[in-house]
């Protein structure tokens, strides 16, 4: 039996500033605010591309684990 793998790698291009910008804004609203419609929409398109909002908004399972 022989499997084969293969990783995919992006290389993203961003200013520094705006992406943490971004990404506090991001965390804001999907862990404090737990808004996680609100936080889907923030996400890049081809992130929304490859996960569906029912399954991002699973997050909030993952979350409500560690909050207990």
């Amino acid at each position: 039996l022989v499997s084969i793998c293969y990783a995919q790698i992006a290389i993203i291009i961003h200013e520094e500033k705006d992406a943490a910008k971004i990404a506090t804004e991001f965390a804001k609203i999907a862990f404090v605010e737990k808004d996680y419609q609100k936080a889907y929409l923030l996400l890049d398109d081809s992130t929304k591309a490859s996960i569906t909002f029912d399954n991002f908004s699973k997050i909030k399972d993952f979350y409500l684990y560690f909050e207990n």
